[in-house]
This record gives C-alpha cells, structure tokens and sequence, in this order.
C-alpha cells in the first residue's frame, strides 16, 4: 500500500512539472499545449493562483475572452488559508484582478474597468505596493472624462512612489488634453525623462504632446532620441514607436536611423 505522504509529494511534484512545463510551452509561444499543463496544474491544487492567473492571460490571449474573465475572476477569489507563501498568493490574487480591469478597459467597458481596479484596492494587502493600482484607476477616470477623480488617483499614486513613471506619463497626457495646463503636463513629462532617461517609452508621449502643440522642432529631437538611445526597432513595431507622418523633418530621421542602426531601409518603411 502506497504511503499517505509519498503520494502527497508524487501530486507535488506532478504539479511543478505541469506549472514548469506551462511557462516553458509559453515561452515557445506553444499555446494551446500551455494552457493544457495549466489546467492539469489546477487540477493537482485548485488554488493555484500563479496557474490560474497564466492560464486566464493565455486565454485572452487566444481571444478566448469569456473563459479568460472567470478564470481571472476565480483566481482573484482564491482561499489561501494554510498556504506556506500566503504575501505570494495574495499579489497574484491583486494581479487577476487588475489583468481582468484592463482586459474590460481595453473593451471599451470603462465602469466595469473601474470597478476591478476598486476592488483591488479594498483588498490590497498593506505590502502591496498601490501606485499600479492607483495610476489604473486614474487613467479608467481620464477615459470616462471624469478627470477630478482621475487626478485624484494619479496623486495618490506619486504620493505612494514619487517615482513611478507610468503616473507621471499618464498624469501628463490627461493635463495635456487642456491647454491651459499645458505648461503642468510638460513638467510631469519632464519628471518622466529624468526618471526614466532611456525609455523610449517617455519619449514617445513627450513627443506625441510636442506634435499636439505643433512643437514640429523639439517632435523631432524626440522621435530621433528614441532611434538613438535604444534598440527602439526590436523591442516596438515601427508604427507604434516613430511616425513619420507626425514630423516633418523625415529625411533628417531616416538618416539617423541607417546610419545607427543595422536595419536597412527595407525593414523600416514597408
């Protein structure tokens, strides 16, 4: 007769492996096989949230929404009484529902959006560090045009972690939309660079805000900074990252990108 505790350790182990062989289908961008050893992880404990959490961003992933919405919503309800790293699952469980909040923001569903990230907040444990959640909320606000409350959110977030650059860029976007605090906008984007000096991200707001303003000049400073300082081309689509239509000076821009960049011009214009 087989032991009690062998068999309890066989189970653990069977899980690793299937949570293990999980993330390692991913990384292939194997699909379909990773949500397979997700599930059978599930089955061997049916309160692993890392699993769950995985396994429901694979699903929205594939366009498999609705499944994608439970398994984020049952990750974020997940009792984690008696486990060994309860701050863990307690993140992880924070993470589903923040996952599932931009999955309803991306859908156009803003109050639905608001909604998740608010209940993230009323269950963040004290050691979750808040100015994800926070910058979130305030950017759902923006996008309902109830920007007092969005900037409501954006300060709690600064104020929590002065540092965090994704409040400081959306803070800026949504002051940006209102001229007369445009001067307030360029400042926090000004933060955001001395923050963040490499990140081509910063400079692809700051210069989206300067082309806003007609700035033509200092949008092109900006958007040639980006293809200068970073490895822009692998890491971003080339629409996503430089439009040429939004700077007048292209010639000087491409002549930048080919001679620091190994990318012919092939790669760069289609």
């Amino acid at each position: 007769m087989r032991h009690p505790l062998s068999a309890k350790v066989g189970t653990k182990l069977r899980r690793q492996a299937a949570v293990a062989r999980g993330i390692l289908l991913q990384g292939r961008e194997q699909y379909e096989e990773a949500i397979q050893s997700y599930q059978l992880a599930i089955q061997y404990r049916p309160t692993l949230a890392l699993a769950h959490l995985n396994l429901a961003q694979l699903l929205e992933r594939r366009g498999r929404y609705e499944e994608a919405v439970a398994v984020y919503r049952r990750c974020s309800r997940l009792n984690g009484a008696g486990l060994k790293d309860p701050r863990t699952h307690e993140a992880t469980k924070i993470s589903a529902l923040l996952h599932l909040g931009r999955l309803y923001a991306d859908q156009g569903r803003l109050h639905k959006a608001v909604a998740m990230y608010q209940e993230a907040v009323e269950k963040m444990p004290e050691h979750y560090p808040p100015q994800a959640v926070y910058t979130l909320l305030g950017e759902a606000h923006s996008r309902l045009q109830q920007h007092e409350e969005a900037e409501r959110w954006y300060q709690a977030a600064l104020q929590a972690e002065p540092g965090h650059v994704p409040a400081h860029l959306t803070y800026g976007s949504m002051l940006a939309r209102n001229k007369s605090r445009a001067l307030e906008a360029e400042q926090w984007f000004q933060r955001a660079t001395e923050l963040a000096p490499n990140d081509p991200t910063v400079f692809k707001h700051f210069g989206k805000i300067q082309h806003l303003y007609e700035h033509t000049p200092y949008c092109d400073l900006l958007y040639t900074r980006i293809i200068l300082e970073t490895s822009v081309m692998q890491t971003f689509a080339w629409e996503e990252t430089v439009s040429l239509n939004e700077c007048k000076n292209q010639e000087y821009i491409l002549t930048c990108v080919l001679r620091n960049s190994a990318y012919d011009i092939g790669n760069i214009v289609h």
